[in-house]
């Protein structure tokens, strides 16, 4: 277990100065291959590592650096948070030993274990994200392959739906129990299902080639990206009145968003010619492009309500990291 406090000063893509960087903490759980995917209000993070044998196990950082190491069930080789909740709340896949079928998982802040299967048995269920009420999103693949997304409740109800009637694959579920995602019509659009059930979809582009959406916030603003007319991959961030505000890291070739906090902050990645980076978009439309130091690529894929960004990152020598930037 190695945890390493580095520094280093992003760049800021405007003209007022910074007199101090962000302080960046590694999260290198067993140094073969780490991967962050989750951070709370309190810095907390989850996420997956590879042991020795490439067998992937779910853990728990807590912002004093103490890790907790968990798998779904006894026997699995595969467990992969997805996300977590405020109360340290745990959600994503495993593997069952059994079947081979991808299941769902809670891990209540007490470290017990639920298991819940959205399908009848012959299928696949994949959780994303969890919300503050232990309120779990994500989407299911049944035995004959159609694709379902769902809703389960704190107490394990699992409502299932389609958006238009189009299979559909939620990202984030916010406290208000609106959820967000991808729908998969005659293009991948983007869409917002409120607590009444009733849903929409959109495009971040009226002749654009499809649209994402990765996060969603309290106000009902979502972030994702979408590629244009041409192609060209943008981020976005839609408000809940509809309008679509256009997210460009400057000279990046392609930028994605893929975390949205209550300040409408936003980060994510973007790509330059020959690989991809970290960044932070301020509520104001300022831009901070960022690598920790000594990285080759980074993407980040977190924020919470005090800038505090998690993400990972790879040295030259290709193993995934874990990261956590503090402003």
């Amino acid at each position: 277990m190695k945890f390493t406090a580095i520094f280093f000063l992003g760049t800021a893509l405007t003209a007022s100065p910074c007199l101090a960087g962000p302080k960046f903490t590694t999260v290198d759980v067993e140094g073969v291959f780490t991967i962050v995917t989750g951070l709370n209000q309190s810095g907390a993070v989850t996420g997956s590592y590879d042991d020795a044998d490439l067998s992937a196990h779910g853990f728990l950082r807590t912002p004093d650096g103490t890790v907790t190491k968990f798998d779904a069930v006894s026997g699995s080789h595969r467990t992969v948070p997805a996300g977590i909740n405020d109360d340290d709340a745990v959600t994503g896949n495993y593997t069952d030993p059994d079947t081979g079928f991808a299941k769902g998982f809670v891990r209540d802040p007490a470290g017990n274990i639920a298991t819940f299967d959205a399908t009848d048995g012959t299928g696949q269920t994949f959780a994303s994200a969890i919300n503050k009420k232990g309120e779990v999103t994500g989407f299911y693949i049944d035995g004959t392959g159609n694709t379902f997304a769902f809703v389960r409740s704190a107490k394990g109800k699992i409502d299932s739906f389609t958006v238009d009637g189009a299979g559909a694959q939620p990202t984030g579920i916010n406290n208000k129990r609106m959820v967000t995602g991808t729908a998969f019509g005659d293009q991948p659009s983007g869409f917002v299902r409120n607590r009444d059930k009733t849903a929409i979809t959109f495009t971040a582009a009226a002749d654009g080639h499809g649209t994402e959406s990765n996060a969603i916030n309290d106000a009902g603003w979502t972030g994702g990206r979408y590629a244009d007319s041409k192609f060209k991959v943008h981020g976005f961030l839609r408000n809940a009145d509809g309008k679509v505000i256009t997210v460009d890291v400057p000279d990046a070739k392609s930028t994605s968003v893929l975390a949205l906090n209550q300040g409408h902050d936003s980060a994510g990645r973007w790509d330059d010619a020959k690989t991809f980076h970290s960044f932070v978009r301020k509520a104001n439309n300022r831009y901070f492009a960022f690598d920790p130091p000594k990285a080759v690529k980074s993407m980040a894929t977190d924020i919470n309500d005090d800038g505090v960004v998690a993400g990972n990152y790879e040295k030259a020598d290709g193993i995934s990291r874990g990261y956590i930037r503090t402003p």
